[in-house]
């Protein structure tokens, strides 16, 4: 159960078109990994859009949004929460939500099922476990996990359905260290499995998250530029390039309404931006 992240992906920048979705549904179809389009900050249209070629499960991050979306995008969508999720907010989602990805603690948990309870409702949630070595990660470790789902209180909770586990790599290039992080949320995927859910058919789903860094080299063509260029590169697992997004525009000075050149510490600024784009200074002719 692996979130698939298109949530930079327009279909008006005609990135994710039907034909590449439909590749990737096709690729899915005789596997047992489910699609989860991460959706948020689109639009609803955009998302409409997405769910019109086929997919029925998107994710969120952030309650208000969530609930924004849930009221006026179609009904059969199934939506996941992904994102850390407080207790005071749990009461907005519980009617609908189809699967928490992100419970961290026992009281998170103890909340979903009061809220679930007064929704009628067994809500699915997967148990996070902090697989990376960042402060930044939240989650179960495997001690506090074992007493806990050993304990009466929750033996108690009958409204809540722990399917599986949720675990987020640490934020790196090193990919032998993201590979040893989800082979230990793996271990830990068994354990429990075998420990606590030995009999449980539903207990069967692995999400595994990894923040992306695409590393683009800068070029500064020239400091005197007046128009400038923001270049974003997408490559897959083997290294292609995927996608390209170019977001053009110029320094304008808006007291004499033309183009001019930047003042220096906002060239300077412009120029250490540490997001995932590629910016390209373009002379003036």
């Amino acid at each position: 159960n692996t979130p698939c992240d298109f949530s930079g992906l327009q279909p008006e920048q005609k990135i994710l078109d039907t034909l590449m979705l439909q590749t990737v549904l096709t690729d899915l179809k005789d596997t047992t990994t489910k699609l989860v389009v991460v959706s948020k900050t689109r639009s609803l249209e955009a998302i409409q859009a997405i769910y019109e070629q086929g997919p029925r499960a998107f994710g969120e991050n952030r309650v208000p949004e969530l609930v924004e979306k849930q009221a006026q995008l179609p009904k059969d969508i199934q939506w996941h929460f992904i994102g850390h999720l407080q207790t005071k907010k749990v009461k907005h989602i519980a009617p609908f939500v189809h699967l928490i990805h992100s419970v961290d603690s026992d009281r998170v948990l103890e909340e979903i099922n009061k809220q679930a309870e007064r929704n009628e409702r067994v809500i699915d949630v997967l148990l996070q476990f902090k697989i990376a070595q960042e402060d930044s990660k939240y989650g179960f470790d495997w001690k506090s996990a074992d007493v806990f789902l050993k304990s009466e209180r929750f033996q108690h909770l009958k409204n809540i359905r722990v399917v599986g586990v949720m675990g987020m790599a640490t934020f790196t290039d090193n990919k032998d260290q993201v590979q040893k992080e989800f082979k230990t949320l793996h271990q830990i995927f068994d354990r429990l499995q075998s420990n606590h859910f030995q009999a449980v058919e539903s207990f069967k789903e692995i999400s595994m998250g990894e923040d992306i860094s695409v590393n683009l080299t800068l070029k500064a063509v020239s400091s005197r530029s007046e128009r400038w260029r923001l270049q974003h590169h997408v490559f897959n697992e083997a290294g292609k390039l995927a996608a390209e997004i170019n977001v053009y525009g110029a320094w304008i000075d808006l007291q004499k309404r033309k183009l001019a050149t930047p003042q220096e510490h906002y060239h300077k600024l412009f120029l250490n931006l540490s997001i995932n784009f590629a910016i390209q200074l373009i002379p003036s002719n």
